[in-house]
């Protein structure tokens, strides 16, 4: 009797510890779904941090990796109902920042807020002082918002300015300045699951492997529009689209050159920057990638079809490519390594200039060294000119 009371005070024992390990297990599967999913949906606000007092010209927040990096940069209360422009840092210890309060564009703004700090600082091509025209672009999917910000003279070259991942067409903004002083008119555009853009059919991002539809559109109204030339740029992720575009649309031939900001040049890197920072083991990498890359995986992230990660690595592509770059890529960039932009540059050295920016946040070059990001890309616009 003691015996079988202490074989089955075993099994007992072993049956729970299966348990608790299918549960784990279970968990873990469940959060990899979750962070999957997460990668392909579109815009879900972030949190920078919180608003703990305003006013004399001054805010000061809670101190965070974002709220402390140098620069201006736009401002919004959690709900997206306010918004302010900040500068540069006044003073920090190891618990807030106070930064230089610019203006108050959007209301309310009273201290216990949360808030998030983002790359764009524009709102509207309006704020620069040019003219602007809303337009529409036919996508495969229906009428897509873009602005179109006309040359100072009349021109034949354009450049069509692609955001990146959770942003809007106002990330973009900044460069019309260099672009409207290089003589290009400057054609901003939204693509699919935007804000007044058509959604997508299953509703998700497919990292730039349908999103190059949109862009292809966009070079189509502009050559309709009466332009010859076309400057691609495009920021993370719509970096990455510029290049799938340039790889895979039969209108590729008219663009002339590319201006890449933080691009996501090949997505495994990127996944593995996000599964490191989670701290998620090696070994789960591959059912990570699964689930964005086969049919079963694609159908527990609400994906319609999965996304080939191969045909998204334009290093591998890179014989593909055939127009002069500049890539321009912070050695800090906690979203895209480094070494990717490295990389293309290593496998096209007859077409990529590398810029290096030290210290600055994904796609935040801008904001950190104003001077130098306007003068590289002046510089290469007037050099290129004629390429």
């Amino acid at each position: 009797m003691a015996g079988y009371q202490a074989r089955r005070t075993g099994l007992v024992a072993a049956g729970a510890a299966l348990g608790l390990v299918a549960l784990s297990v279970g968990g873990v599967f469940a959060r990899l779904v979750a962070g999957a999913r997460d990668l392909v949906t579109p815009p879900r606000p972030w949190r920078s941090g919180r608003l703990l007092a305003i006013g004399d010209g001054e805010v000061t927040l809670t101190r965070t990796a974002e709220t402390a990096l140098p620069g201006r940069y736009g401002m919004w209360t959690d709900d997206d109902r306010g918004y302010a422009k900040v500068g540069r840092v006044i003073r920090t210890d190891a618990r807030t920042v106070t930064r230089e309060l610019l203006a108050i564009e959007a209301e309310p703004w009273v201290p216990g807020l949360v808030v998030r700090m983002g790359a764009a600082y524009y709102r509207s091509p309006a704020e620069l002082g040019v003219p602007v025209e809303e337009v529409t672009i036919r996508t495969p999917l229906g009428p897509a918002p873009a602005w179109c910000v006309p040359a100072a003279s009349p021109t034949e070259e354009w450049a069509i300015l692609v955001h990146g991942r959770d942003a809007q067409r106002w990330e973009t903004i900044r460069a019309v300045p260099m672009l409207r002083a290089a003589g290009l008119t400057s054609l901003i555009v939204s693509y699919r699951n935007d804000p007044g853009a058509p959604k997508a059919p299953d509703g998700k991002y497919h990292l730039g492997d349908r999103e190059w539809y949109d862009v292809e559109a966009a070079i189509a109204y502009a050559l309709a529009s009466g332009a010859t030339r076309i400057t691609l740029m495009g920021w993370s992720m719509g970096g990455g689209t510029v290049l799938q575009t340039l790889r895979r649309s039969p209108l590729a031939g008219t663009v002339h050159r590319v201006i890449l900001d933080s691009a996501a040049i090949e997505w495994r890197a990127i996944i593995r920057r996000i599964l490191d920072d989670r701290a998620v083991p090696a070994f789960l990498h591959p059912v990570y990638r699964a689930l964005l890359t086969t049919s079963r995986g694609a159908v527990l992230v609400g994906l319609d079809e999965p996304i080939d990660l191969d045909r998204l690595d334009s290093i591998a592509g890179a014989a593909e490519l055939s127009v002069p770059m500049l890539v321009l890529h912070s050695s800090a960039d906690s979203v895209v390594p480094i070494e990717v932009a490295r990389a293309l540059a290593a496998a096209r050295p007859d077409l990529v200039e590398l810029q290096v920016f030290e210290g600055a946040g994904h796609v935040r070059l801008w904001n950190s060294d104003e001077a130098r990001y306007e003068a590289a890309i002046g510089d290469w616009l007037a050099r290129t000119q004629r390429a």
